[in-house]
C-alpha cells in the first residue's frame, strides 16, 4: 500500500492531494493545504537554501518561508497517519474510494486544529476571570489566529510543537510586539495545549520547552523628550535613507504606533479635513480602528511627501525594522543624543548579558517612538484614557507599565498637590 502526497495544479500556490493505492483500489482527494508547487517534490517538502550570496532580507524571507513548509510538513504527517489507521481499522469488505479517502481526511478536522481549542479555551476562562483580564486573554487568541492567516492555513492541534512556537514567535517580533508580550502568548499557547490536553486530545511533547529561551528584560526604556523630538525634527540629513528614518521617527513620536502599524500608514485613511488618520492595530486586529489625531509635525511630513507618508525601505516588513533601526541610531548620533544612561544588553560573542552605560542614542529602536509619545502626553497632563485610546493600550495598568514614570511624574507639582489636600 503506497500514501502519497502531490500537487496537480498550474497555479504558483497549488492545493495538495493525497493519493492511497493498492491492487485492488487507487483512491485521491484534496486537503486544505497550500503550497508552492516547486516546493513538494516527489511526495517531499523541499526546503529553501541560503546561498552566500544572499543579503540579510533574502536570508529573513527563506527562514519565515521554511518555517511555514516545516509546518505544513507536519500537517503531511498527521493525515498520513490518520489515514493509514482508518485503512488498518476498516471494515472487511469496505470500499476504498475517492469519496472514502476524503470523509476521511475531512473527518474531526474542526476539533483536531489550534483555532478550534483556541475557541474552546476562551469560552472556558470567560466564566472564571474578570472582564478586563479576559480582554488579554482574547488578544493572545488572536494573535495566533493572526499568524495562522499569515501562514494561510489552520495549524493542527497537534503540529503546535517547539518549531511552530519558534515560527510564532518570529512572527510577533516582526511585528514589532514587545519582549514582554511575546512572554505572555507563548504562555497563553501553553495553557491553551494544556487545557486541551486536559480534555484529552492529544498535542505535542514540546510544551514543556516552550519557554525555555524565553527570559523577561528588565525595563530600562528611554524616550525622547519634546526638545529632542524638535532637535531631530529640524535636523538637516544629506543621505536619503536616513531623511527618510528621520520622517518616520518624528511620525512614530506623534502617533504612538507600533512599527507593524507605522509602516502600513495610508494616506488613503486621512480624514477629509485632514486632521484624523484611521488605523487597525494589527496587535489588536478584531478591536474597533483607532483614530489618530494628526499633529502639526506630521502634517508638515506629510507636506513633504505631496501628502503622502514616507516610502518604506523595502518590501519585506521584517526588513524595514532592521533597516528602520540601524538608520535611527544614525540619525540620533548626527542629533547629538549622545547623554550616557543604563542600558541591559544581551549576550553576544564579546560580551556577557548585563546592564551597561550606553550613549542615548546606541539605545534608539523602533519602540522609542511609541514609548516618547506615551510618556510626552502623559508628562503634559493628557489623560491616561486619551493616551490609551490612541496607543490602543487595552488597560490602564499595561499603559502604566509601559511609559517611563519616573521621568513622567512631576515631583515638585505632586508635593504641593499633597500639601493643599491638607489644607
Amino acid at each position: 500500500m503506497a500514501i502519497t502526497f502531490f500537487t496537480q495544479s498550474k497555479k504558483d500556490n497549488a492545493p495538495i492531494y493525497i493519493r492511497v493505492r493498492e491492487l485492488n483500489f487507487d483512491a485521491k482527494a484534496r486537503t486544505k493545504l497550500i503550497i508552492k508547487k516547486d516546493r513538494l517534490v516527489k511526495g517531499e517538502i523541499r526546503y529553501y537554501k541560503t546561498v552566500p550570496s544572499d543579503q540579510a532580507q533574502q536570508k529573513d524571507k527563506k527562514q519565515i518561508d521554511n518555517n511555514s513548509l516545516h509546518i505544513i510538513k507536519k500537517e503531511i504527517e498527521s493525515l498520513r497517519s490518520l489515514v493509514y489507521d482508518a485503512l488498518n481499522s476498516r471494515k472487511e469488505g469496505e470500499n476504498i474510494t475517492s469519496k472514502w479517502l476524503s470523509d476521511i481526511v475531512q473527518s474531526n478536522a474542526e476539533d483536531k486544529s489550534l483555532n478550534f481549542h483556541i475557541d474552546a479555551f476562551l469560552e472556558f476562562k470567560k466564566l472564571s476571570i474578570k472582564p478586563n483580564t479576559f480582554i488579554t486573554y482574547k488578544q493572545s487568541g488572536d494573535a495566533l489566529k493572526g499568524y495562522q492567516k499569515h501562514l494561510k492555513k489552520d495549524v493542527a492541534l497537534i503540529n503546535a510543537d517547539n518549531q511552530f512556537r519558534v515560527s510564532f514567535e518570529t512572527y510577533l517580533r516582526g511585528r514589532g510586539d514587545a519582549n514582554s508580550s511575546i512572554i505572555l502568548y507563548i504562555g497563553r499557547l501553553m495553557a491553551i495545549l494544556r487545557y486541551a490536553e486536559k480534555l484529552k486530545y492529544k498535542v505535542s511533547d514540546d510544551i514543556k520547552y516552550f519557554k525555555d529561551d524565553l527570559k523577561k528584560k528588565k525595563t530600562l526604556n528611554i524616550y525622547l523628550n519634546l526638545d529632542e523630538i524638535k532637535l531631530i525634527n529640524e535636523l538637516e540629513i544629506k543621505d536619503e535613507r536616513d531623511d527618510i528614518a528621520r520622517d518616520w521617527l518624528v511620525i512614530s513620536c506623534n502617533t504612538g504606533q507600533r512599527a507593524s502599524d507605522l509602516f502600513a500608514f495610508d494616506k488613503k485613511n486621512i480624514s477629509k479635513d485632514g486632521n484624523y488618520l484611521t488605523v487597525q492595530q494589527i496587535k489588536n486586529e478584531n478591536s474597533r480602528p483607532i483614530e489618530i489625531p494628526l499633529l502639526p509635525q506630521v502634517k508638515e511630513i506629510l507636506k513633504k511627501y505631496q501628502g503622502n507618508f514616507p516610502p518604506l525601505f523595502n518590501e519585506i516588513p521584517k526588513t524595514n525594522y532592521t533597516i528602520y533601526n540601524r538608520a535611527i541610531k544614525r540619525v540620533g548620533r548626527l542629533a547629538k543624543i549622545d547623554e550616557v544612561s543604563k542600558t541591559l544588553v544581551t549576550k553576544a560573542e564579546d560580551r556577557k548579558s548585563g546592564v551597561v552605560d550606553m550613549k542615548k542614542y546606541k539605545q534608539f529602536s523602533s519602540h522609542i517612538g511609541r514609548r516618547s509619545f506615551a510618556t510626552n502626553m502623559y508628562v503634559k497632563g493628557v489623560s491616561a484614557f486619551w493616551i490609551m485610546n490612541v496607543t490602543g493600550h487595552l488597560t490602564e495598568s499595561s499603559f502604566l507599565g509601559y511609559i517611563d514614570q519616573s521621568r513622567a511624574i512631576d515631583k515638585e507639582a505632586q508635593r504641593k498637590a499633597f500639601l493643599r489636600a491638607l489644607e
